[in-house]
């Protein structure tokens, strides 16, 4: 009996045990926050998304996956019921993508917002708000996987034909005509260099010859400066022009203040005697009688010309 009471004493303590550490775990795990339901539809392939995985809006959390499941109404489209925080942005512009966590294959639901906002898809008839779900980067390289091999196959094509056994014989010939080129090329300016030569040589001579002739013209300047100052140094020949300008001024001077107004006057006084001449001239030719008897000093009678009255005494 008392193996029996131990036994169950154990087992009532095992019971007791796992309750309370299934009410802790429920304690810790259980979600505090206020939650918003949405509800994403996708004719895409969800690969790796799990129920309570991740929701994150810009890369942080902010919700989980409530469940994954398909459109009875619409075959091959995939309907995910998420659970967003209510203090999260979420505005018209935003739309859902598929994220992969690494190398792990673990998908997740990223929101982003777009540039413009988006049309409203309205709600479902549980009530739930409809967001855009749109093809994941990933999905997007599966569906350009075909055209994309089929450009590297073409590539590849074109590489096989561009490098056939003729056009390998002419890419061969073509380099073999660009090393042939190279060595002409080469033989030439080893040919030109004694001619290069003999042109720096010239070039050579003829700059020395320029340098002499400009050491001639610092010559000739420092000869010509040296006259310039011997003919401007005192008792050269510039102080004596300057001086015997200042002597022809100064006869100018007095030739103009005495002897022209000297002059002028003889001038003036032969310019009399020649008029008082022309009158004698004159008095003579008409009366050549004044010049045996003199000046006539009768006075005119009665009925000539000049005759003037006596006046009374």
């Amino acid at each position: 009996m008392e193996n029996k009471s131990h036994a169950m004493a154990a087992g009532v303590f095992v019971l007791v045990v796992a309750a309370l550490l299934s009410l802790l775990a429920y304690w810790l795990t259980r979600d505090q926050g206020t939650y918003v339901d949405y509800e994403l539809s996708s004719p895409q392939a969800v690969t790796g998304l799990q129920p309570q995985a991740a929701v994150r809006y810009k890369g942080v959390t902010v919700g989980r996956v409530a469940s994954i499941g398909f459109n009875d109404e619409q075959p091959g489209l995939v309907i995910i019921h998420i659970k967003v925080e209510e203090s999260t942005p979420i505005s018209a512009k935003t739309y859902a993508t598929l994220g992969y966590q690494g190398v792990t294959g673990l998908a997740y639901i990223e929101l982003d917002d777009d540039a413009v906002a988006q049309p409203v898809l309205g709600t479902t008839e549980s009530g739930y708000r409809r967001l855009e779900m749109r093809p994941s980067h990933l999905s997007r390289l599966v569906e350009m996987g075909p055209e994309f091999l089929g450009e590297i196959q073409e590539t590849v094509m074109s590489l096989n034909t561009l490098l056939s056994k003729e056009n390998q014989q002419v890419l061969m010939k073509s380099i073999a005509g660009m090393g042939e080129a190279a060595q002409n090329a080469a033989d030439v300016m080893e040919g030109l260099k004694p001619v290069v030569a003999t042109i720096a040589k010239d070039i050579e001579t003829d700059m020395q010859v320029i340098r002499q002739a400009a050491g001639n013209l610092a010559k000739m300047g420092q000869d010509v400066s040296g006259i310039v100052q011997s003919m401007r140094a005192p008792g050269g020949v510039i102080p004596n022009l300057q001086q015997a300008a200042q002597s022809l001024s100064v006869v100018g001077s007095e030739l103009g203040n005495a002897t022209l107004p000297g002059l002028q006057r003889m001038m003036e006084e032969v310019s009399g005697a020649v008029q008082e001449v022309k009158v004698l001239i004159h008095q003579v030719s008409s009366n050549p009688q004044r010049f045996l008897y003199g000046p006539d000093s009768s006075q005119p009678g009665p009925g000539e010309r000049g005759f003037r009255t006596p006046a009374a005494n």
